[in-house]
């Protein structure tokens, strides 16, 4: 039971160390001040990308440097600052865990939110359906994860192939009439 509790312990303290490792800051700029700004800021961390359009910033932050956030708070051309992940896809073989799924959204709707208050800042007109971070199939993929990956908020595959291996080892079920269809005259 202790080596249970050490091991659960060991795993979250890995995984939330993995998530720290991920900390993208996304940063809304005034208009026009984009290049200087990420020039100023370079120093703080690695840019990822930036939004010309809606005039944001993505970076992540250099180890011991989350101090780093309460100065580019403070900068002049900033406008807000919040503190996200970097973004998980299918592709990368990482969306297998449900809360990993659910930060991802999270992050998602994060930067929508970011984008239609940089318009409104900006006075560019308000986001319509196409400029959005499309979030409906991570939706339906949480949805299908869920009701597949409780109590350890991963699915456990292991445990379809040795209910495959129970199933084949079962006797045949018969119907009504002791045909394998189970049909009713």
């Amino acid at each position: 039971m202790f080596q249970k509790r050490v091991f659960i312990v060991i795993a979250v303290v890995l995984t939330a160390s993995q998530l720290m490792a991920q900390l993208v800051l996304s940063i809304g700029v005034k208009k026009g001040e984009l290049a200087s700004t990420v020039s100023r800021l370079k120093d703080f961390g690695k840019l990822i990308e930036t939004d010309e359009t809606y005039s944001i910033i993505r970076m992540s932050l250099k180890n011991g440097a989350s101090t780093a956030i309460a100065t580019i708070r403070k900068d002049k051309s900033v406008l807000f600052v919040r503190n996200g992940i970097a973004l998980s896809h299918f592709e990368d073989g990482n969306l297998n865990s449900l809360s990993l799924v659910n930060s991802t959204l999270a992050e998602m709707t994060g930067r929508n939110i970011d984008r239609e208050k940089m318009a409104k800042i900006l006075g560019l007109p308000p986001l319509e359906k196409m400029d959005k971070i499309k979030t409906g199939y991570y939706e339906a993929y949480r949805y299908w994860l869920e009701e597949r990956a409780y109590p350890n908020n991963r699915v456990n595959y292991k445990a379809y192939e040795e209910g495959v291996l129970q199933r084949d080892q079962m006797p045949p079920a018969y119907g009504r009439l002791g045909d394998s269809l189970g049909t009713m005259q």
